[in-house]
C-alpha cells in the first residue's frame, strides 16, 4: 500500500538498473517510511524477485499478511560503480548479518544490568572509569619491567655471581636438549666472563626497547646475538590463552630480509622458564606493547611481521607457496577452508545446492587486508592464518555449518560491552529500535576497512594477528559507538543514515584505536560474556 512499481524494461540497449522492478513513487502510508524512489524491488517475503517476475505473481505476494519488502537504495550521483563480486558480497554480507541480529534478539534473553554476564562487564567498567590511555600504557610498562627485573644480576650474592645474571643460571640448569647449543655458548661466555651490559640487566634492555616501541627494530635486536634471541624473541609468539606459538623464528620479520634463519634452530627456545608472573611471557608482552602504543609498523615490513606472527598457527602444507593474487584467492580460501573445517563446509554448501556465497566475503575482506597492507597480492600463509583457530576467518566469512552460532556469540559480545560502556547510548539505541550489532557485524567482516583510514585499520590488524583475538575488534566497535555518540541522538532514520555515511564521520587519525585501548575488554571477559550464553540458546533453538 502507498508505493507505486515500474515495470522492467527489457528491451535491447536497457541498464541492468532499468531490467528490475523499481520503486516509481510513494505516497501515504508509504510515504513515511522516507523511501527513495527508484529503489530497486529485491524480494516479497524473502522470495526472490527479479526481471522476469510478472506483476500478477507480484501482486499476488503483496496481498499477503503480513508481507516484508526487500529493496535496494538508488545509487547517489557520482558513486563509483561497484563490481559484481563486490555488489555480490555486500548484499551476502547485509543478509548474513540481518539473519545473526535475529537468532541474537530472538534466542538469547534481554540484558539485565543486576545479571550476568552484564553485571560482570559493569564491575570491570567501573574499575577502569576515568582511566587515561597515558595511564593504561604505563602501568602495562611498568608490570612488564616488574616482570624482566628478577632476570638480572643478584646484587646478594655479591662475588658468587661473578656477572651472570639469574636468566643464564636457569638456562644452564635446565635439561632440555634444545638448550644445549645456547648452553654451550653461555658457558664459554662465563668462562671469558664476556657477558654484554644489557645481557646482565635485562630491565635496563627491555626499557630501552620500550622507549624505542618499534616491533621491527625489536625484531631485530634479538637477532644480533644468542643471549638477545633468547632474552627478546625466544616465546615472543606464545599467545597466553591457548600456549600456541613458539619463539622460534621461520622467516624474516620483513619478509625475508631479516636473517632469522641465520640463527641456530637449536637456539629457538619457545617457552624458557623466567619465573614470569602471567601467562602472557614478557617477550610476547613487550611486542604487544610495542603494537599498542608504539607508532606502528612501516608498511614495508608488515606482510612479514604478519608471516612471523602466525607461523606455527597452520601446520605443513604439501601445496605450493608464495604470494598470490585477488583472482586467486578463491582458490586458496576453498583449500584451507577444507582442511580446517572440512564437514562444515560441505554441509554448508550440500544446504545451498552446492554454491559458496561466503567466498565473496572472504575474496572482498582479502583484498581489504591486501590494500590496508599496501600490496597487490597476499603470502599464502597469511590467508591460512586468517582462516584457522583462533583467527576464525572461517567462521566470519560464512564458510562453515558453525558460523551462525560463532557470529551470534561475536555480537553478543559487543552488545554487551555496548550496555556496559555505553549505557545511555545502548538505551537510545532500544527505545528507537536500531540493532547496533547489525552494523558491527558487517564492519567485522570487512575488519573495520571504510570506518577509518587504511593506517588505523592497518595497526588494528597488527594486533589482531599478533595476539590472535577478536577483543580487539570488541574495543574498537564499542570506541567507535562511543565517538560517534554525538551524531546518534536522533530517530532510527537518522542514526541509521549517520551509520552508512563513514565520510561524514569526521573521525581524527588515530583516535579510534586510542578510544580502543581504553576501553577494556580482556579474554576473561569476553569468555564470561558469552558462558552459559550458548548452551541457552542451543536450548532455545531445540524448543523451537
Amino acid at each position: 500500500r502507498g508505493g507505486d512499481l515500474g515495470e522492467p524494461q527489457l528491451t535491447e540497449g536497457t541498464t541492468a538498473r532499468q531490467r528490475t522492478w523499481r520503486l516509481r513513487a510513494t505516497h501515504p502510508p508509504a510515504s513515511s517510511l522516507k523511501m527513495k524512489e527508484q529503489s530497486v524491488l529485491l524480494a516479497i517475503n524473502f522470495a526472490r524477485v527479479h526481471e522476469h517476475t510478472p506483476r500478477s505473481e507480484i501482486a499476488r505476494r503483496v496481498s499477503a499478511r503480513p508481507v516484508s519488502l526487500t529493496f535496494e537504495n538508488p545509487a547517489a550521483d557520482g558513486a563509483s560503480v561497484v563490481s559484481a563480486s563486490a555488489l555480490a558480497a555486500a548484499r551476502f554480507g547485509a543478509a548474513s548479518a540481518e539473519v545473526v541480529i535475529g537468532e541474537l534478539r530472538e534466542k538469547l534473553k534481554p540484558l539485565t544490568k543486576n545479571e550476568p554476564p552484564l553485571s560482570k562487564v559493569l564491575a570491570k567498567a567501573g574499575e577502569t572509569k576515568g582511566v587515561s590511555a597515558l595511564g593504561i600504557r604505563q602501568r602495562q610498562a611498568n608490570l612488564l619491567l616488574e616482570a624482566v627485573s628478577p632476570w638480572g644480576c643478584d646484587a646478594a650474592a655479591g662475588a658468587s655471581c661473578q656477572g651472570r645474571p639469574r636468566w643464564v643460571s636457569r638456562v644452564l640448569a635446565a635439561t632440555c636438549t634444545s638448550m644445549s647449543a645456547l648452553r654451550r655458548r653461555l658457558a664459554m661466555c662465563e668462562a671469558l666472563e664476556d657477558f654484554h651490559l644489557l645481557a646482565q640487566s635485562p630491565e635496563s634492555l627491555f626499557r630501552i626497547l620500550l622507549f624505542c616501541a618499534d616491533p621491527a627494530a625489536i625484531a631485530r635486536t634479538g637477532l644480533t646475538c644468542s643471549s638477545y634471541f633468547h632474552l627478546i624473541l625466544s616465546g615472543a609468539r606464545v599467545c597466553p590463552s591457548t600456549g600456541s606459538g613458539s619463539g622460534s623464528s621461520s622467516s624474516g620479520i620483513d619478509g625475508g630480509n631479516c636473517a632469522a634463519d641465520s640463527v641456530d634452530s637449536s637456539d629457538k627456545v619457545a617457552e624458557a622458564d623466567f619465573g614470569r608472573t602471567s601467562t602472557a611471557s614478557p617477550q610476547y608482552r613487550l611486542f604487544q606493547w610495542a603494537l599498542r602504543w608504539g607508532s606502528g609498523l612501516q608498511p614495508k615490513y608488515r606482510l612479514g611481521f604478519w608471516r612471523w606472527a602466525l607461523a606455527g598457527t597452520v601446520g605443513p602444507w604439501p601445496s605450493r607457496e608464495g604470494a598470490v593474487s585477488a583472482d586467486e584467492y578463491a582458490d586458496v580460501v576453498l583449500d584451507a577452508a577444507a582442511v580446517f573445517d572440512r564437514f562444515g563446509l560441505l554441509g554448508l554448501c550440500a544446504g545451498l545446492a552446492g554454491s559458496c556465497p561466503g567466498l565473496s566475503l572472504a575474496k572482498r575482506a582479502l583484498e581489504d587486508v591486501a590494500a590496508v597492507a599496501g600490496s597487490d597480492s597476499l603470502p599464502i600463509d597469511v590467508i591460512r592464518g586468517l582462516l584457522a583457530p583462533p583467527l576464525y576467518g572461517q567462521r566470519l566469512w560464512v564458510l562453515t555449518g558453525v558460523a551462525l552460532p560463532w557470529l551470534v556469540m561475536q555480537a553478543r559480545c559487543l552488545q554487551i560491552a555496548l550496555a556496559a560502556y555505553e549505557p545511555q547510548l545502548f538505551r537510545h539505541f532500544m527505545a528507537e529500535g536500531v540493532a547496533p550489532e547489525l552494523l558491527y557485524c558487517q564492519w567485522l567482516q570487512r575488519f573495520f576497512r571504510g570506518c577509518v583510514s587504511d593506517a588505523e585499520v592497518a595497526r588494528i590488524l597488527d594486533i589482531f594477528i599478533f595476539e590472535r583475538s577478536h577483543k580487539i575488534f570488541v574495543r574498537t566497535g564499542v570506541a567507535l559507538y562511543g565517538l560517534l555518540e554525538s551524531k546518534l541522538r536522533g530517530d532510527v532514520d537518522q542514526i541509521v543514515e549517520t551509520l552508512y555515511r563513514t565520510d561524514e564521520w569526521g573521525l581524527e587519525e588515530g583516535v579510534l584505536l586510542q578510544r580502543a585501548l581504553e576501553t577494556k575488554i580482556t579474554r576473561a571477559m569476553l569468555s564470561s560474556m558469552t558462558i552459559g550464553e550458548e548452551a541457552e540458546r542451543s536450548c532455545n533453538a531445540g524448543g523451537a
